[in-house]
């Protein structure tokens, strides 16, 4: 038997794991596959929207889907010279962020490695081979939020340090920008020119 066989016959479809382990029953992924018809979007989420199981639990049977390991990136110790490699933009959008180098490349922890095609782009993107790990989503934004976001150091200012300093001219500028993604009260946009994210709270949206 060839290894694609092999390969065809370990490949369990998610639903199947889930209810094997009596995590879902057959009528609850029934209604999810018809919700998931109507509605799009992957089965995982279309579950854990419909209350029937919770996104851990949706990750742990990815990895095994995929004979992979699960990560609990609060308890992983992050490589900043990593994370380094993959712009923010692409983390994002593919869920996915370098957590350590390896002997074979990088160690990578993605939500979704099923998704073909976030795997290639990210492969061009780091210009390496790498080693993918699964994440829980809703962890994995968390842990991105934290790790990509700038930090600010405050220092005390004597009244006598203070230099006044005058603006000679404001210059505005239009840029094309394209909306990522809501994350509670703020909007993601990305910078079409620099691929910079642009957050924006819903009080500078305004209303709809």
């Amino acid at each position: 038997m060839d290894s694609s066989a092999q390969a065809a016959i370990r490949w369990l479809p998610l639903g199947m794991i889930l209810t094997g382990s009596g995590l879902l029953t057959e009528e609850q992924l029934s209604h999810a596959l018809e919700a998931q018809c109507h509605r799009g979007g992957r089965l995982g989420e279309v579950l854990v929207e419909l209350g029937y199981v919770t996104s851990h639990q949706i990750a742990g049977a990815v990895a095994e889907q995929c004979e992979l390991e699960l990560v609990d990136l609060d308890a992983t110790e992050i490589e900043s010279d990593a994370v380094a490699l993959l712009p923010e933009t692409l983390a994002r959008r593919y869920q996915a962020l370098p957590i350590r180098r390896a002997d074979d490349g990088l160690v990578l922890a993605i939500a979704d490695p099923t998704n073909l095609r976030a795997a290639d782009d990210l492969r061009l993107a780091l210009g390496m081979n790498f080693r993918c790990v699964v994440a829980e989503s809703q962890q994995l934004e968390r842990v991105l939020g934290r790790v990509y976001r700038p930090r600010i150091g405050l220092s005390v200012v004597e009244p006598s340090e203070v230099v006044e300093e005058r603006v000679n001219e404001i210059r505005l500028e239009r840029r094309p920008i394209q909306f990522s993604y809501v994350d509670g009260h703020f909007y993601h946009f990305m910078d079409q020119q620099t691929y910079d994210d642009i957050m924006l709270t819903d009080e500078v949206i305004g209303p709809d």
